[in-house]
């Protein structure tokens, strides 16, 4: 049941990255502008990147058992 979860999100962050190398280096030069303008003045990579991947990744630990959240030396 985990594996398969954690091959869902895995596939998730490929896709992620995939994404965002095609819109940081396949822009044309005209749509830069926009490009940049829509990633510095919005919170598009902050819920995408900052927030998302952060959430699943500690809904995936809890599924693991509460033992995975304590700090190490515990």
């Amino acid at each position: 049941m985990y594996d398969l979860k954690r091959i869902g999100h895995t596939t998730s962050q490929v896709e992620q990255a995939y994404g965002a190398g095609q819109l940081f280096h396949h822009t044309p030069p005209e749509g830069r502008a926009e490009r940049d303008r829509m990633l510095d003045e919005t919170s598009f990579l902050q819920d995408m990147v900052g927030d998302g991947s952060p959430r699943e990744i500690v809904a995936q630990l809890v599924e693991m058992g509460e033992d995975r959240l304590a700090p190490a030396g515990r």
